[in-house]
């Protein structure tokens, strides 16, 4: 098979190396917090570009972080915001609230974050492992440090 190759891909999406940059600074103050965690980042489809899992942090964390991601890229919001719309759905459309949670990898857990380049979507960040505190706190975290990096030219 002959090598041909790829068209580039849309603009506005995060590169390797911003999402390296989340990584580091994410994982560096999940150190400094004395938690393990993993850090994912997705495009905006959803589509995995970078995942790190900290020594002694289970399998089922980076499950978690990646459908974070997925469900930031699904409904162009962070987990926390999500899972406060579906609870507050629960009064009056209970079969929502229910039905959504068997839509595809959704994760109604704090911790997922869009992140925004641009001002547009250009994808999510991630973290899982520790509390949803500092699940949510990390993602900030890495979202700050993937949108400065990617806008310093890192692309």
């Amino acid at each position: 098979m002959s090598h041909h190759e790829h068209p580039t891909g849309p603009a506005g999406g995060i590169p390797l190396a911003a999402a390296q940059a989340g990584i580091e600074a994410a994982t560096r103050a999940a150190a400094e917090r004395r938690v393990g965690v993993v850090v994912a980042v997705a495009a905006a489809s959803g589509d995995p570009i970078a995942l790190a899992r900290m020594d002694g942090v289970p399998p089922l964390a980076a499950e978690s972080a990646q459908r974070k991601c997925r469900t930031v890229a699904l409904t162009w919001r962070s987990t926390e915001s999500f899972a406060a719309a579906l609870k507050g759905d629960l009064a009056t459309e209970p079969e929502f609230f229910h039905g959504m949670h068997h839509v595809g990898p959704l994760m109604t857990i704090g911790g997922g974050v869009p992140v925004l380049i641009d001002g547009a979507l250009a994808g999510a960040v991630a973290v899982s492992g520790a509390s949803t505190e500092d699940d949510i706190a990390l993602a900030g975290i890495a979202a700050s440090a993937i949108t400065a990096a990617a806008t310093s030219g890192g692309r």
